[in-house]
């Protein structure tokens, strides 16, 4: 069961709609096909939501077995901080190219039916993108709880602030 749960392969990120993706041009030529395929594109990303929630809450139950160490599920919140982050910064770019896609139509005050169609797709996208790391961000949430509750409590730290602490709190231990 242990050597499972070491396994996080199951985890990846969704495939996102490229901006290119969202072209208006694009769609113009070819309007039904175009549209067909990125609503496709979107109804495959939700689906791989499912599943990968399915998947993290297999793990999360896993987790709560009495036989599986604290500093294995330490270990596996960590991997999930570190997927999360990677995926964040590598989706950074095409967020913001869509983000400006956005912007754009607002910008051009546009609200014909490819504009709406534009504007509904990508914020699909960017919802399918934040689902995903609030997903990731819950579940390693969890597995924290979960492991300071089977042994000693390692501090949580999100702020700089508390860093500090943390770091002087060490030294005091030390020194």
């Amino acid at each position: 069961m242990l050597g499972d749960l070491n396994n996080m392969d199951f985890l990846s990120p969704p495939v996102l709609l490229s901006a290119e993706d969202l072209d208006r041009q694009k769609l113009l030529d070819d309007w039904n096909g175009q549209l067909a395929r990125v609503a496709n594109a979107i109804a495959v990303q939700r689906g791989y939501l499912k599943t990968q929630e399915q998947g993290l809450r297999q793990l999360t139950r896993e987790t709560r077995h009495p036989n599986v160490r604290a500093e294995v599920v330490y270990a596996i919140a960590e991997e999930a901080e570190k997927l999360e982050a990677r995926f964040a910064n590598r989706t950074k770019p095409h967020t913001n190219a869509i983000a400006a896609i956005l912007g754009e139509i607002e910008k051009s005050g546009s609200d014909d039916r490819i504009a709406r169609t534009i504007r509904r797709y990508a914020e699909e996208t960017l919802d399918v993108l934040v689902s995903w790391l609030e997903l990731v961000q819950n579940h390693r949430i969890e597995f924290l709880r979960i492991a300071s509750e089977k042994g000693a409590a390692r501090p949580v730290i999100s702020t700089a602030e508390e860093l500090e602490r943390e770091l002087a709190s060490l030294a005091e231990d030390a020194g």
